[in-house]
């Protein structure tokens, strides 16, 4: 089936492009492999529309566009709202903010230079405060390759950045920024017992630092293996999979001078632990506790005079809380906001059903609801200075339920004011005051723009637009709703279409599917980052992306549908929906339908053609899950339930019983240093369909990982798109098929 294919690519790839069969049933054309890694790519020549910015005292605001080729920085007058441009020569991306909060320190090479944002004014840095400046960067100290994301991890600053955590030779390790010593308040640390450099919290003051370690002692392990090799070389890595031993955290809390330790006694039993943050007096410190199962979640405080440990709220739910480890790590994970009196924070909580707002005191313990509607709050913008007003972004519009707007919620009397209007998802940016807030919105059709809005004056002046180098390249998506399996619950995704689509034609339909319920996997925004459906559609194909019941971002009864009996009812979603999209558009056809995905979607892209065998007639699994085996740090504990509470969910994930259900084509890609699902899953989900013989075409690559990168690669490898877009252009091409 991919002779032909392989034999093009080894050949003509070095001396110019390469092509393939076009996937028309209509008529066949030749398709540019180089148009397939543009279309990935394409974000990287889309130019500004976003942009990082900052407010710069009382009247000012500074900014530069999201555009890596081109440096600019433009001040804003909040008072007249006339704009300036003040740098040619740099952009905020590239500095960090002086103490001063009025300049910008730029530096490379043993050399710096400070930008002014109030006058654009540059001055070089020498001598002592040039030595000051460049110790108080956070140094990159590890690398979190085979595991992804694959970037550079830096040390942790205190709030003054002169003071950074790190781990090294698996010892924590402190480096004061006033002196070149460095400090390790821990030693002779078990090769078992990891600290988690993602947890660093520092007080303050910087006299105390709270930090996450993991005892992973008799904790299953697997091997990365470098197959080319010519001697053995063997990197092994904790995989402890669902159902097995946990590796317990703990939390430690050191004094950054002494070195001294103070250890929490959290409990025995099986939990994730994130540290939330120190109060201002360095005092008390607040983390959360999330059962293994993320059926519990306890916000509580440790009073490091007393000892006292105790809980200031609780969650508990029948279903899944939240998913614990993305939840335990990611800086904004935790939807809490504390108020500057230190006496309550705000709290996001499903509940009641709905993300809504509650505030908890931090004194007498105990929550009570703000908001009462039944919509869905994405996030906690911020608060302003006086605690008077929080600013919410709330998917506020029926119609179009995953779009964001922003509001004004008054702390005092409840009032609520909608700031923003028009389709599209939002990130803002508000000022101390509440009085402005820069906006950026786009939707899938529409490029981002970012807005500078007064909302007192309701004055606005447009900061940045989107543009492409070169605007012919791209083809609009077309946003779609259908129903789901049930006939009455909206769905909602985003159709992809090759470029020079032409509706009289006939094209095959391609699916990209996730269905895990720990993330929405269609876009609802511009896309700004590479996109495998644009990547894939490129080769001629139309292709569709949605969420079905069991994912997140709608109501908590819409993600809830899928829990306990995760992977089994999936399918039956994308499989209705698709059946609509071809029944609304002429130029699909139900004979020529395919799917693909990655990880989670990998997994769930064999079981569309397992389940769905009649609709799905090509598959590709990219670097599949075998979910049944799944680490405990994925979703499945928290959305199937533990293994010993639901033997049969579990048992329902395997593939092995339903291997011999395929009947269309199916691949395989792995990559052999996959960390995340590793290269030993593909070969399980392989062997079960040997078992049952049914063919199943396999690619590997050798020293790649979960976004088949190896170690110090820039991007994933064009050989795995490559080998998408042959599976399914060899099977659908109008002069290959059987």
């Amino acid at each position: 089936m991919f002779g032909s294919f392989f034999r093009k690519l080894s050949a003509p790839w070095c001396a110019g492009v390469l092509t393939i069969v076009a996937v028309t049933a209509v008529e066949a054309a030749d398709v540019d492999i180089a148009v397939l890694e543009e279309q990935y790519h394409l974000a990287k020549t889309l130019r500004g529309g976003a942009v990082k910015a900052q407010w710069v005292g009382a009247d000012g605001l500074a900014y530069s566009e999201n555009n890596v080729h081109e440096a600019g920085v433009w001040r804003v007058d909040l008072v007249t709202f006339e704009r300036r441009r003040i740098s040619d020569e740099y952009a905020l991306h590239g500095g960090r903010p002086a103490s001063n909060s009025e300049e910008v320190y730029f530096l490379a090479d043993d050399a710096g230079r400070a930008l002014s944002l109030v006058t654009g004014a540059t001055r070089g840095l020498e001598g002592a405060e040039l030595e000051r400046a460049t110790a108080a960067q956070p140094r990159p100290f590890a690398r979190r390759y085979p595991q992804t994301p694959d970037r550079p991890i830096y040390e942790t600053p205190n709030s003054d950045y002169s003071l950074f955590a790190r781990v090294s030779d698996g010892e924590i390790t402190l480096r004061d920024a006033n002196d070149a010593e460095d400090r390790t308040p821990t030693e002779n640390t078990p090769a078992e017992y990891i600290w988690n450099p993602l947890s660093f919290r520092f007080s303050a003051d910087g006299k105390r630092l709270a930090v996450v370690g993991d005892n992973f002692s008799g904790v299953a392990k697997l091997a990365n293996i470098d197959w080319t090799a010519d001697d053995f070389t063997m990197t092994p890595f904790y995989y402890p999979p669902a159902g097995t031993k946990f590796p317990q955290g703990a939390i430690s809390i050191f004094d950054t001078s002494s070195g001294q330790r103070t250890s929490l006694d959290t409990g025995t039993d099986d939990h994730y632990l994130r540290i939330d943050r120190f109060s201002e007096d360095g005092r008390q410190l607040y983390y959360f506790r999330i059962s293994r199962d993320a059926r519990r979640l306890a916000y509580r405080r440790y009073d490091l005079k007393t000892g006292v440990d105790k809980t200031i709220f609780e969650e508990r739910s029948k279903t899944a809380i939240n998913y614990p480890y993305s939840f335990s790590l990611a800086p904004d994970g935790a939807p809490i906001h504390h108020l500057s009196n230190e006496r309550a924070v705000l709290w996001l909580s499903e509940r009641d059903g709905w993300r809504q707002l509650f505030k908890c005191d931090l004194v007498e313990g105990g929550c009570i609801k703000l908001t009462r509607e039944r919509r869905r709050i994405d996030k906690i913008v911020s608060v302003d200075a006086g605690d008077e007003a929080a600013f919410l972004l709330i998917q506020s519009d029926a119609a179009r339920p995953y779009d964001t707007h922003l509001f004004r919620y008054s702390l005092k009397n409840g009032e609520q004011t909608q700031l923003t209007n028009g389709p599209g998802r939002r990130s803002a940016l508000v000022d101390p005051t509440g009085r402005y807030f820069v906006e950026t919105v786009s939707s899938p059709t529409k490029p981002p723009k970012t807005w500078l809005r007064d909302r007192v004056e309701t004055r606005a002046l447009l900061l940045s637009e989107a543009r492409f180098d070169d605007p012919d390249r791209w083809t609009p998506p077309e946003p779609f709703k259908v129903k789901a399996a049930d006939g009455k619950t909206d769905l909602y995704g985003v159709l992809y279409f090759p470029p020079g689509f032409t509706p009289s034609k006939e094209y095959p339909l391609i699916e990209f599917i996730y269905a895990g319920p720990q993330v929405v996997w269609t876009s609802h925004s511009f896309f700004q980052r590479d996109s495998m459906p644009r990547g894939v559609a490129a080769a001629g194909f139309v292709v569709a992306v949605l969420d079905g019941r069991g994912t997140p971002g709608r109501s908590k009864a819409f993600q809830d549908y899928t829990y306990g009996r995760f992977g089994q009812v999936e399918i039956a979603e994308h499989a209705a929906a698709l059946r609509q999209i071809i029944a609304r558009k002429p130029y699909l056809s139900a004979d020529k339908v395919g799917v693909v995905g990655t990880s989670f979607g990998g997994y769930f892209a064999i079981r569309a053609m397992l389940d769905a065998p009649d609709l799905y007639r090509v598959g590709v699994s990219s670097a599949p899950a075998d979910l049944a085996r799944s680490h405990i740090f994925s979703p499945v504990e928290a959305y199937l339930g533990l293994k010993s509470d639901n033997p049969t969910g579990y048992e329902a994930l395997r593939i092995e019983p339903i291997a011999a259900n395929l009947e269309g084509s199916l691949m395989i890609i792995t990559g052999t240093a996959d960390a995340n699902t590793p290269f030993s899953h593909a070969l399980s989900i392989m062997d079960a369909f040997i078992d049952a013989e049914r063919p199943v075409w396999m690619v590997v690559m050798p020293g790649r990982n979960h976004h088949f990168m190896r170690e110090n690669d820039s991007r994933r490898s064009l050989y795995w798109l490559q080998s998408i877009a042959a599976s399914f252009t060899e099977h659908f091409a109008a002069d290959s098929r059987p």
